[in-house]
C-alpha cells in the first residue's frame, strides 16, 4: 500500500482528534491528509487541489472517497476533472474548512482550536469520531485500492491528452 493511503488510514483511525493547519497549497498527497483531518484551519492565501489529472496523475491518499463525502460529488468532479482549485473561503464556505485566518493570525487560531480539542472528553472524542467515520468512511479502502491500481496503470501508459473535439466536429449521440 502507498505510504500516503497508509498515512490517510492512520489519521482516521487514530483515536483522537486531528486538526491540519494549512498555510499556502495543499495538492496531491497534502490536501489528502488535510482531507483526513477532523479539523482543518487554512490561512486566507490556502487553497486545496488535486494533482493535475492532465499531467497523467491520478488522486491518491483516498482523495476520491474523502473529498466526495466531505464536499459532494460534483464539486469533487470539478475539482479532479478540471483542475479547479477550491480556495479557502470556498473550502469554508462548503463546510470543509473550520476556520479561515489571516497569517498574522494562523498560529494563534491553530493553538486556540487546537485547545479545545484538548480539553474535550478523550471517551466522548474517540466515540464520535469513530461514530461519523463509520458513517461517512465506509468505501475508503476500497477507494485506495481503485487509486492504486490507477496509479499502476497511469505510470504504465502512453500519456497521450484528450483530443479536445473542435466546433465543427460531428456530435457523438449514446443511445440510453
Amino acid at each position: 500500500m502507498h505510504p500516503g493511503a497508509r498515512v490517510t488510514q492512520a489519521i482516521i483511525r487514530l483515536e483522537k482528534p486531528v486538526l491540519a493547519a494549512v498555510n499556502g497549497q495543499a495538492i496531491g498527497l497534502g490536501c489528502a491528509m488535510a482531507v483526513a483531518c477532523d479539523v482543518i484551519v487554512a490561512t486566507e492565501s490556502a487553497n486545496f487541489q488535486l494533482p493535475p489529472l492532465r499531467s497523467g496523475q491520478t488522486p491518491d491518499g483516498g482523495l476520491t472517497a474523502t473529498l466526495s463525502v466531505s464536499l459532494g460529488r460534483h464539486r469533487a468532479m470539478r475539482m479532479a476533472l478540471l483542475g479547479d482549485p477550491l480556495s479557502a473561503v470556498q473550502a469554508y464556505d462548503a463546510g470543509l474548512v473550520a476556520a479561515v485566518t489571516r497569517e498574522e493570525h494562523f498560529h494563534a487560531t491553530v493553538d486556540r482550536l487546537g485547545r479545545r480539542l484538548m480539553a474535550g472528553s478523550a471517551f466522548a472524542f474517540e466515540s464520535t469520531k469513530r461514530a461519523i467515520n463509520a458513517a461517512t468512511t465506509g468505501g475508503l479502502n476500497q477507494a485506495l485500492s481503485r487509486e492504486a491500481r490507477a496509479q499502476i496503470e497511469m505510470a504504465q501508459l502512453d500519456q497521450k491528452p484528450l483530443r479536445v473535439p473542435s466546433p465543427s466536429d460531428p456530435l457523438e449521440r449514446v443511445a440510453l
